[in-house]
């Protein structure tokens, strides 16, 4: 139990810091906790500064100078305080030429329901730390999902700020079971525009599922992930195949992806040539002198020709 216990507290940690180390400047990392913010300015290394010997878990200044620090936590400790507050003042002290102040963020998974008694405050003398709580267990993933389905309905690619949404759902409170979430989490990942992400997200829900359902269960939800997942990449696939022979045929040089575009400049290339031995054939000139002039074997004019029937069009 412990052993699962950790296991499950550490893929929890790694989703959660995944969804927020994704960010841009003008993103709102916090937007997906419902917690506004002013635009992403830049991240802050994880080391907690003055050789501390901690790390913290997530820190990003905003473009009005406000350094926001974000816990995660698997289980409410009031004792906690101490450390987080420790970890305010060293962000202060270190970045106090950058920015105003710092706020704290402690971020709880559903399984954490809030109780009057969860407070977390440290008063020690004149010092007063009192952090923001932040309980999953408040927020409902289809209501978070929400806007998000709608757009992958419509094929509009999700943001940065939806892909956060996106991996923080399956850590919010619920009204279907955790099989339906996943499939509705999974499918609207098949809309994330940059294509190693889709595939790091989709291998945080396989992970994440593994901890949450019987085996049965498991089971024929990897079925249906692994069926969505090979759609998903087949559809990467298929996309940059087109794309590929597109760029091939019409400008031959511009970059595609690399399947489609071998096969778009082979194309391109051979109609090029057949173009050119179409107008030498209709001149009258022989096989021989039609290879000599497009620096091209007899046997590469004959096989075109053949498999063309441009002899036949240009009688």
């Amino acid at each position: 139990m412990d052993k699962d216990f950790k296991s499950d507290r550490m893929i929890n940690d790694a989703m959660q810091k995944y969804a927020m180390g994704i960010y841009k400047p003008g993103d709102n990392p916090l937007n997906g906790l419902h917690i506004q913010t002013a635009g992403f300015k830049t991240a802050v290394p994880n080391e907690v500064p003055i050789r501390l010997n901690h790390r913290i878990d997530y820190a990003f200044i905003d473009t009005d100078d406000v350094l926001h620090n974000v816990e995660f936590q698997s289980q409410f400790n009031a004792s906690d305080s101490a450390r987080f507050q420790l970890y305010n003042a060293a962000l202060y002290f270190t970045y106090r030429d950058e920015v105003n102040y710092v706020v704290s963020y402690i971020v709880y998974p559903s399984h954490i329901r809030p109780k009057p008694t969860y407070v977390m405050q440290l008063t020690q003398g004149s010092l007063i730390f009192e952090p923001t709580l932040i309980f999953l267990h408040d927020y409902y993933a289809e209501d978070e999902l929400s806007d998000i389905l709608t757009k992958s309905e419509q094929g509009t690619m999700i943001s940065n700020n939806d892909v956060s949404t996106l991996i923080f759902s399956l850590l919010m409170n619920r009204r279907s079971t955790f099989k339906e979430l996943a499939l509705k989490v999974f499918s609207i990942a098949r809309n994330i525009e940059d294509k190693n992400r889709q595939e790091e997200v989709a291998g945080y829900i396989k992970s994440h599922v593994e901890k949450h359902i019987s085996q049965e269960e498991r089971t024929r939800l990897e079925e249906a992930i692994e069926m969505t997942f090979k759609e998903m990449l087949q559809q990467r696939e298929d996309k940059g195949l087109e794309r590929g022979l597109e760029q091939g045929l019409e400008r031959g040089l511009e970059q595609g992806l690399e399947r489609g575009l071998e096969q778009g400049l082979e194309q391109g290339e051979e109609k090029k040539i057949c173009n050119q031995i179409k107008k030498k054939l209709a001149k009258g000139k022989l096989i021989p002198t039609i290879a000599n002039e497009l620096e091209e074997t007899e046997q590469t004019i004959k096989s075109l020709i053949e498999k063309h029937r441009l002899g036949n069009e240009s009688s």
